[in-house]
């Protein structure tokens, strides 16, 4: 795991599926739906890391998820 990008802030971006045996703050109702839309985020962050990192790999496999996802 990667705790790096954790921090204050909405619980749904920091806490994965596999942790939720485990949370036991309250969720409101649009919690699953927020966890949704951050997953969908996940390929942008490798292209936008593959750019500052002059990773073309990265940059290429993200935008193929992009693609995937979002289509095109």
């Amino acid at each position: 795991m990667d705790f790096g990008d954790s921090g204050i802030g909405d619980p749904a971006y920091d806490v994965m599926d596999e942790l939720l045996p485990w949370y036991d703050n309250p969720m409101d109702s649009s919690f699953r739906a927020r966890q949704r839309f951050y997953r969908r985020l996940v390929p942008f962050h490798s292209v936008l890391y593959g750019l500052e990192t002059g990773d073309e790999v990265l940059v290429s496999h993200g935008l193929r998820e992009v693609a995937a996802k979002f289509g095109g």
